[in-house]
């Protein structure tokens, strides 16, 4: 049972407080906000720990169950001390059993001292003292996760216990992020009342039943109708055409994700969104069925000049990320037309033809070309593999799919790109591998470049030319400003440096992959290369980052690869402090 609070005196000593403590050792430890300052950096310590122990990130990290006893013994030095003890132990709650079954006095059966099923009150009456009580836990709640609430409570005592006349007019005052997962009656209850004063709303049902759909839909009307409302939503169950007509009216949400249904959403009616008039960040996230033959093979007729021309405006979207079949992707694009956005996360599901890949370039292409001072672009592929050449043979004579120029102008145009990231994205274009690595070199701002281009089928005449080394000593005179470089590179060959050769280039992380193996290269090879990148990249540290998901002997390899750059570098230095102490001596 929770500690029943004494004298409202935040910095008054309990009556067992020691008497032989010293004044200012006294005054410090009776003091409420030094005490929770000390506290709050102890709460952080136990939840490292507790990530440690791995809980998940999907919802807040709870404290361990020995952090907990801990907090709870602290309870018991001074008024301060339990104040800043049920301040972290009551700050983040994944129950509402301790605040309607504990704090509130529900019916206990008298042999075991157990809940009853359902929970009830009719043995012991919910007094003034009671919901005095609940307050002062309730206040130092932040952050509920409804979870189903184990017993259950009967919908009419529920109705009983919050239509108290001596209930607060607001349970959870200090709230500020609610999870809903559950439908039992209480936790629906809360869910209904607090929602429209949290800044930060998660409602996450499992099953995705009718039930739930309804649930969530009378919490999106609640929400359009109350004068306040969460600033962050997410919805992870699949959003239906009725739930985005009460969504489009919260006027308060600047971030939301939402999970689309499957198939094909074009009749979803995603240009409703586009009445968020605060939205800045924007998720949409689909899972795609890999039987669905139907969906996978519809293609959009683009039979107009421009299909993306009709989208709605967005002019506020600072932030998109969209995942889902290529089908999908279009259909956001030609629904949505955001026009200030800095980031842009592009990922595309595999289904089983993979048709849509064909419409890859186009979308990247309608996105940017509204975007010019973007400073994030991601696409992605998550198949990586090559596709059927049946299935596309179609497309490869027609050029609204095979020609690039718009692509490509339409991404130097981004000036004010900082990041810029294509991965596995397949085109009709041997060359393109190149033509993108010299636009990079183009964009002033770049920092962050992965390249890892895609061919289009198995056929010979798809096949990517990969740069070579030598074209990293273009990188090496250009790009000013990269910090980390990720490509597939061609390292057949080692190039000579021109002994004049000096570079300052910043690149600190370097990832290379190659198609071919390097088990065969010699010792003598490997101190080549490691020499070659050390004139290139003086500043490089790192070689076997990218690696370290695969392991084996590919991490192997590129470590020691990294070892040997080190070893030029430290030589360089003591190079260069030995001339600089002679010329030191000399003058």
């Amino acid at each position: 049972m929770p500690q029943d609070p004494a004298e409202p005196l935040a910095n008054a000593p309990l009556n067992n407080a020691s008497p032989t403590i010293a004044i200012p050792a006294s005054n410090v430890l009776n003091n409420l906000e030094l005490t929770s300052i000390i506290f709050s950096f102890l709460k952080d310590i136990a939840l490292v720990e507790a990530l440690l122990q791995g809980q998940s990130n999907s919802t807040p990290s709870l404290l361990a169950v020995e952090s907990k006893r801990k907090f709870a013994e602290l309870t018991r030095v001074n008024r301060a001390f339990f104040n800043a003890s049920i301040g972290v132990l009551w700050e983040t709650m994944d129950s509402l059993v301790p605040f309607f079954c504990e704090i509130l006095p529900a019916d206990r059966r008298k042999d075991c001292n157990e809940l009853f099923r359902p929970l009830g009150y009719r043995r012991q009456p919910i007094s003034e003292s009671h919901w005095k009580r609940f307050e002062v836990y309730s206040a130092k709640t932040k952050t509920l996760i409804l979870n189903q609430m184990k017993p259950p409570m009967d919908n009419a005592w529920v109705l009983h216990a919050l239509s108290s006349k001596k209930r607060p007019d607001v349970l959870f005052p200090a709230l500020r992020r609610l999870w809903l997962s559950s439908t039992d009656s209480l936790s629906l209850a809360v869910a209904f009342s607090i929602a429209p004063q949290v800044k930060f709303l998660a409602i996450h049902f499992d099953e995705g039943t009718g039930e739930e759909e309804e649930i969530c839909l009378a919490l999106l009307a609640t929400l359009r109708q109350a004068d306040g409302g969460p600033q962050d939503l997410t919805i992870s169950q699949p959003i239906t055409y009725t739930a985005l007509r009460s969504l489009h009216q919260i006027n308060s949400i600047t971030c939301l994700s939402l999970r689309l249904p499957e198939g094909d959403i074009r009749k979803l009616g995603l240009r409703l969104l586009a009445n968020l008039r605060s939205l800045k960040k924007l998720s949409l996230v689909q899972e795609v069925d890999i039987l669905d033959m139907e969906t996978a093979n519809l293609l959009p007729l683009l039979n107009v000049d421009d299909p993306f021309s009709r989208a709605a405006k967005m002019p506020v979207l600072e932030e998109l990320t969209v995942t889902g079949s290529g089908l999908t992707l279009f259909t956001v694009a030609t629904e949505l037309s955001p026009s200030a956005l800095k980031a842009l996360y592009l990922k595309a599901k595999a289904d089983s033809v993979d048709k849509q890949v064909v419409l890859f370039p186009l979308i990247i292409t309608a996105f940017a070309l509204c975007n010019e001072n973007m400073t994030s672009l991601s696409a992605a592929y998550n198949k990586g593999v090559k596709v059927k050449a049946e299935t596309v043979e179609g497309f490869r004579g027609d050029l609204r799919y095979n020609q690039y120029q718009k692509f490509m102008d339409a991404l130097s145009a981004l000036k004010e790109l900082t990041t810029l990231r294509i991965l596995s994205i397949p085109f009709f274009d041997p060359g393109i591998n190149t033509a993108l690595f010299q636009l990079a070199g183009s964009l002033p701002k770049l920092n962050y470049f992965e390249l890892f281009p895609c061919p289009m089928t198995t056929l010979s005449a798809d096949n990517v030319v990969y740069p070579t080394l030598r074209d990293l000593q273009s990188i090496s005179t250009g790009f000013g400003q990269l910090q980390v470089l990720k490509i597939a590179c061609d390292l057949t060959s080692i190039p000579e440096i021109p002994k004049d050769y000096v570079s300052k280039h910043p690149l600190n992380s370097l990832g290379m992959f190659t198609l071919a193996t390097m088990d065969h290269f010699t010792e003598d090879t490997l101190i080549a290369l490691a020499r070659y990148l050390h004139r290139l990249f003086p500043n490089l540290q790192e070689l076997s980052r990218t690696h370290r998901k695969v392991g084996g002997d590919r991490l192997k390899l590129w470590s020691y690869l990294e070892k040997l750059l080190k070893s030029f570098q430290a030589i360089r230095a003591e190079a260069i402090q030995d001339m600089s102490m002679s010329t030191e001596s000399a003058s």
